[in-house]
């Protein structure tokens, strides 16, 4: 139990998120009174989506087996989340089913993300296809923070323009005050 972190990088909103809650780790940690993440409509998941992607990427591209290239990014990820959901798919995998039905049915892997991976196994180009969406993940986490910081960046100047008059204020209104009582 030392080390888990609560993931409410995950997503945004309340609620448990659904991929969170399996296997006995995940039994033994809610009996525990342990929350991971939460959910609404619209989960935040890139960051920990482009580092699995990318693992597993160069993992395959330096000639790992799957299963043990899936073994690894679980234990690379700091996500939990994540690191539970890949375990899963590797279980799967060693149980002889493909990587995308397995991804299928964890709900933290977006369906772009398991249909693309299903035509990478079918082609026989998976490592292309986790490099190329990657990049694309990448991208994403790229475009996202530069959004929120031109939402931040505003309000950032108008508390700073706030706090300004508040100080001019503090240090003029007993001057005048002291002016108006002569």
């Amino acid at each position: 139990m030392v080390g888990v972190v609560k993931a409410y990088s995950t997503c945004v909103g309340e609620g448990p998120f659904v991929c969170e809650w399996f296997g006995p780790e995940a039994d033994r940690l809610r009996e525990a009174g342990f929350e991971y993440g939460a959910k609404t409509g619209r989960p935040r998941r890139v960051g920990p989506l482009d580092i699995v992607i990318g693992s597993m990427a160069t993992l395959l591209a330096a000639g790992l087996p799957l299963p043990r290239a899936l073994e690894v990014t679980a234990n690379v990820v700091s996500n939990y989340t994540f690191s539970l959901a890949v375990r899963q798919v590797r279980q799967d995998v060693e149980r002889g089913r493909p990587m995308t039905e397995s991804m299928a049915g964890i709900e933290c892997f977006p369906a772009m993300l398991t249909e693309m991976v299903g035509v990478g196994e079918r082609s026989g180009a998976l490592e292309e296809t986790l490099d190329v969406i990657g990049s694309y993940y990448d991208n994403e986490v790229s475009v996202t923070t530069a959004r929120l910081l031109s939402v931040l960046e505003p309000i950032i100047t108008i508390c700073l323009a706030v706090l300004v008059v508040i100080l001019l204020l503090a240090v003029y209104l007993p001057m005048f005050t002291l002016y108006g009582g002569i």
